[in-house]
């Protein structure tokens, strides 16, 4: 297994606009040099399964605590996708609906009614951005914090 993580760390390799070219391949610890990221924790999942996950670099910048596959890190809008496509996932399997009613399957919280009743929110129209919600984003979380992993 540490030799396919040493290939895959050893051979990260850059998108271009040309299709099917990819820039020179790089190392992990180059790119992060690059981005100035002091640590990233990496998870492979294989057959809907994680094969393996491992942390590189420090948990931040001024940190001396290595980074884990467990150290928390603020992930952005990259979530958005990989959420995108679990949820195509359980579409493609039927058990989720893209114009379907979101409060049918909402369990814990609803869609709020407005003035004129209980709009439909369908998941077809929160992945396309056009349900009308009006939340700009995650403000993230305190370093000090903790939290269960």
């Amino acid at each position: 297994m540490e030799n396919r993580i040493d290939r895959i760390i050893a051979n990260l390799r850059a998108g271009t606009i040309i299709k099917g070219k990819f820039a020179a391949p790089a190392k992990l610890k180059d790119r992060m040099r690059y981005y100035h990221t002091p640590g990233v924790s990496i998870a492979v999942i294989n057959n809907f399964e994680i094969e393996w996950a491992h942390g590189f670099g420090f948990s931040y910048s001024r940190s001396q605590y290595p980074a884990t596959a467990k150290t928390i890190f603020q992930s952005g809008s990259i979530s958005k996708a990989v959420f995108a496509l679990g949820l195509m996932r359980l579409v493609q399997e039927g058990r989720l609906s893209l114009d379907e009613d979101v409060n049918r399957y909402l369990t814990t919280w609803r869609i709020p009614t407005d003035e004129n009743g209980q709009p439909k929110i369908t998941l077809r129209q929160i992945l396309s951005h056009i349900a009308g919600f009006t939340v700009h984003g995650f403000p993230g979380y305190l370093a000090s914090e903790s939290y269960q992993v």
